[in-house]
C-alpha cells in the first residue's frame, strides 16, 4: 500500500511541476487565486500525468499481491505456489499467472476509460 502511495505521489507532483508556467501567469493575470488555479488549471492539465501514476500504482499492487502468500494471504499467489509444490505444477502456475495478468489488465483497461471519459478534451485533440 505505501509503494502505491509513493508512486501515486510522485506522478502527481511531476505532473503539477510539467504545467506551462506561462499558462499559470495567464491564469493569475485574469485574476486566478491560489485555489482557483490549481483546481481549474493546474489540475486539469495534470490529470494525464495523475492518471499514469494511479494505473502504474494499481498494475504494480495486482502484482505485488501474489507475493502475499508468503506472509500469509492468498490469492493467485496462493495457486502459483501449488503449483510449484505439486506434481501437477504447469497448469496451475499458469492458471495463477494469467489469473494475476487478466486482473491486472483488467483494471488497467477500466483506469484508461475513466481517463477518458474524465478528460474528453485529450480525446479530441488525439482524434485531429
Amino acid at each position: 500500500m505505501l509503494y502505491a502511495i509513493l508512486i501515486i505521489v510522485r506522478n502527481a507532483l511531476t505532473g503539477l511541476r510539467q504545467v506551462p508556467s506561462d499558462v499559470r501567469e495567464a491564469a493569475e493575470g485574469m485574476g486566478y487565486g491560489r485555489g482557483a488555479l490549481l483546481w481549474r488549471i493546474e489540475l486539469p492539465l495534470a490529470l494525464p500525468g495523475i492518471l499514469t501514476g494511479l494505473r502504474l500504482a494499481t498494475v504494480s499492487t495486482v502484482a505485488l499481491v501474489t507475493v502475499g502468500t508468503m506472509v500469509g494471504f492468498g490469492g493467485f499467489g496462493n495457486i502459483i505456489l501449488t503449483g510449484f509444490n505439486s506434481n501437477y505444477y504447469k497448469p496451475m502456475i499458469m492458471t495463477g499467472t494469467l489469473g494475476c495478468l487478466g486482473l491486472a489488465l483488467i483494471f488497467d483497461l477500466m483506469l484508461i476509460l475513466a481517463g477518458r471519459l474524465a478528460m474528453p478534451w485529450a480525446r479530441r485533440r488525439a482524434a485531429s
